[in-house]
């Protein structure tokens, strides 16, 4: 589910920065020099990670974007100051969370094709066919069935008055099809923000 995230907010007592990785919950938690470098447990590949420079005594949010709906992470965050090489706290903060199963969703509307417009009747006002039978001009075409994709729509006349003996009348419906154009898929975009915690992580 692109774009689900988790916010956690971090203040520390004096003018610093902070590292973050988030992992899956299932797997070992890294150690401060993991964090540091971004990565999980032994350099294994982290789902999001980041660093933030903080203010002192200041609330600070940290984002971790791109996650997975419904899914158990846990974030390891690290605090030092902002020397190089940098003096971090020994072992990471960590807090544990689930993302929502479901997203708030953002979607273009289906775009539609232009509907198609069917060709003029060829026969105007009252006509003759067969020599006897005389039918009203055409009416108009019925709706499309289908916006997109192929749909039907259909006209239809009737009988102003009816032939002699040995004569037919022509068609009195027709059908055609309409939108046959390929419908364009909605784009979306899904977000599902997990705020943690209420009171921010202090070190």
């Amino acid at each position: 589910m692109d774009g689900t995230s988790a916010t956690l907010k971090v203040m520390l007592a004096d003018v610093g920065r902070v590292w973050w990785v988030v992992v899956h919950d299932t797997t070992v938690g890294p150690t401060s020099a993991d964090v540091v470098a971004g990565t999980g447990s032994g350099g294994a590949a982290a789902v999001a990670a980041g660093t933030t420079d903080v203010a002192a005594n200041t609330e600070v949010p940290i984002v971790a974007s791109g996650l997975a709906g419904g899914t158990a992470y846990t974030i390891y965050v690290v605090a030092g100051d902002v020397g190089d090489p940098p003096h971090v706290s020994e072992e990471p903060k960590s807090k544990a969370f689930t993302t929502t199963g479901t997203a708030r969703c953002t979607c273009s509307q289906l775009q539609r094709r232009p509907p198609h417009t069917p060709p003029v009747a060829r026969r105007l006002g009252f006509v003759v066919s067969g020599g006897a039978c005389y039918v009203s001009q055409w009416g108009a075409w019925t709706a499309c069935s289908a916006d997109c994709g192929g749909g039907t729509q259909d006209r239809s006349r009737t009988i102003v008055q009816l032939p002699s003996t040995g004569f037919d009348c022509p068609p009195l419906t027709e059908q055609q099809t309409c939108n046959e154009e390929p419908c364009v898929d909605r784009a979306c975009t899904c977000t599902s923000r997990v705020a943690l915690p209420v009171s921010p992580l202090r070190f």
